[in-house]
């Protein structure tokens, strides 16, 4: 994991900008039926969440705000949380 990439550190979680490393627990996630079942749209399949993981991406360059990782202590990635404009 990319320590500079923090954002947020508690005693439990890190919050932290997405980076290439993060995309195959972001992919992961985001196809799963069972955590996307009450998502607008539902499960995504790899295409979906390789374009949404690049505009993710972008946006942080551009904007510098986006989506961020939520991992555990233990590095476990947890899911994504938003800071929108």
């Amino acid at each position: 994991m990319n320590k500079n990439s923090i954002i947020l550190e508690t005693e439990r979680t890190l919050i932290k900008k997405f980076d290439g490393e993060d995309f195959e627990d972001f992919s992961r996630i985001n196809q799963d039926k069972v955590v996307m079942k009450y998502f607008i749209g539902g499960a995504k399949t790899f295409r979906e969440c390789l374009l949404k993981y690049k505009e993710i991406l972008d946006t942080q360059d551009e904007k510098g705000y986006s989506y961020y990782a939520i991992y555990d202590k233990n590095e476990k990635f947890l899911g994504q949380c938003s800071v929108l404009h």
